[in-house]
């Protein structure tokens, strides 16, 4: 062996130590970064605890009929609608507060409201039911009821979950996910095997969005202090003012195209179409809005983070979290696309290849409703805020032409639900674009920021 060999190999060998080396070191500054390891941590809990849901969906979907899923939709329906403005929107201002005191007094605003929503509402639902308002004759009087009693709950889950984020503490979210999911498969199991009624469904759903908000203010968001305080209360409303000012026109017109999709396929094709057009709806949402919901508030964590110390990295971070996720999303949603009747005639049951059909035409709606999740939350921390209500017009108007159109041509429902997924990517794409905008105005605690990027 000649020297030059010998040589030639040992440095053949220190290169091939120095790549491996720097090689596991860049792998272990990925793996022990903040970001990477919630992201990770939190689609983990999302994918286990809609899995623990999704074991149920072949018991729910034999024991209740798609009538009685119908009814649950719709009731769920307004209830999630309604949900997004049980604490008047104040819940939102709760992570990005100037101090902790000033997040409290938000908390306790966040109750004192909620209490008179959810009564309202409550009462609301009822008067509807009692006159037959807007196809609501259906639900019995005491429905208002169960809604009071669902808006206290969501009014729980919204302050615990805006303390949550603004400890930087959202894997918690995520674990009180996976109970509530676990909670909700079991008892509308067994609720149903005592009485196939949507009230069954209702309520297991309520005790276990309880068990959700009391899993996430028993952990460690504010060990030892308080969430809420009673004192100052007025002026604190009026200082977070523009949080339901602005967001409340938004949210209004992004929730109302939504109930409106569901009720109007019922009132078109039936209840029984309602529930088929539901439960592929309750399929895609569960795992999008959980990781949308997740995702966004560790993002919104991320975005504040950003803003205070390099905002010009904002719109990059955007870029290069919407790629991944639509990557990700559609390798997870290829099996629906191509198989979507088979594998909801499989799981569900004989009764249901028609949201199989419907599922595979609402596969893009709900795929760039993931990618919108990075720049979802940034309309909290920009002077551009108004522009959020942009896809809740193009939403609204696009759902409103749809449901004309399917009633003055008599569209089918595959039709209706194709016109119905196209005004949903519309709104998704406009979102998308302008949450990007908005990202080059932030604007935190008060101060815009000066540095700008292009």
């Amino acid at each position: 062996m000649s020297f030059a060999t010998c040589g030639d190999r040992r440095s053949d060998e220190w290169i091939r130590k120095t790549m491996i080396g720097h090689g596991l070191s860049w792998l272990k500054r990925f793996q022990t970064h903040s970001l990477v390891r919630q992201v990770s941590g939190m689609m983990a809990m999302t994918v286990l605890g809609q899995g623990l849901y999704m074991l149920a969906g072949p018991f729910i979907g034999r024991i209740y009929a798609p009538e009685q899923i119908g009814y649950f939709g719709l009731f769920v329906s307004i209830w999630i609608v309604l949900g997004l403005f049980a604490c008047g929107l104040y819940d939102m201002a709760i992570p990005g507060a100037r101090s902790d005191e000033e997040a409290r007094r938000l908390g306790g605003a966040s109750v004192l409201l909620g209490i008179g929503i959810a009564v309202a509402t409550g009462a609301g639902l009822s008067l509807a039911s009692a006159l037959g308002w807007f196809g609501l004759g259906v639900f019995p009087l005491w429905g208002g009821a169960l809604m009071a009693a669902g808006m206290l709950v969501q009014t729980a889950v919204l302050v615990a979950q805006g303390w949550a984020v603004r400890r930087d503490e959202v894997l918690i979210i995520g674990r009180a996910n996976v109970l509530m999911n676990g909670l909700r498969s079991i008892l509308q199991v067994l609720g149903g095997l005592l009485s196939p009624l949507w009230a069954m469904m209702i309520a297991g759903e309520a005790l276990a969005r309880i068990a959700q908000a009391y899993r996430i203010t028993k952990s460690r968001i504010a060990p030892g202090a308080r969430l809420i305080a009673w004192d100052g209360i007025s002026g604190t409303l009026k200082r977070y003012r523009r949080f339901p000012i602005i967001f409340g026109p938004a949210f209004a017109l992004d929730s109302s195209a939504s109930l409106l999709q569901t009720a109007m396929v019922g009132l078109l094709f039936g209840p029984a179409e309602m529930g088929q057009f539901f439960l592929m709806r309750r399929t895609l949402d569960l795992p999008v809005a959980f990781a949308f919901r997740s995702l966004s508030d560790l993002f919104l964590a991320r975005q504040i983070a950003l803003a205070r110390d390099a905002p010009e990295r904002l719109r990059p971070f955007f870029l290069r979290a919407s790629a991944v996720l639509a990557i990700a999303g559609l390798a997870a949603s290829l099996p629906l696309l191509i198989w979507g009747p088979e594998l909801f005639h499989l799981f569900y049951g004989p009764n249901w290849g028609v949201a199989g059909t419907l599922a595979a035409i609402m596969v893009p709606a709900m795929l760039l409703n993931l990618v919108v999740a990075p720049v979802a939350r940034v309309f909290q921390i920009t002077e551009k805020a108004h522009l959020r209500l942009l896809p809740g017009i193009v939403n609204v108007a696009g759902t409103l032409l749809v449901l004309w159109s399917a009633g003055h041509y008599a569209l089918s429902l595959v039709e209706t639900v194709i016109g119905i997924s196209t005004a949903i990517c519309t709104q998704y794409a406009v979102y998308f674009f302008v949450g990007y905008h908005a990202a080059g105005h932030v604007k935190l605690d008060g101060v815009l920021s000066t540095r700008k990027r292009g």
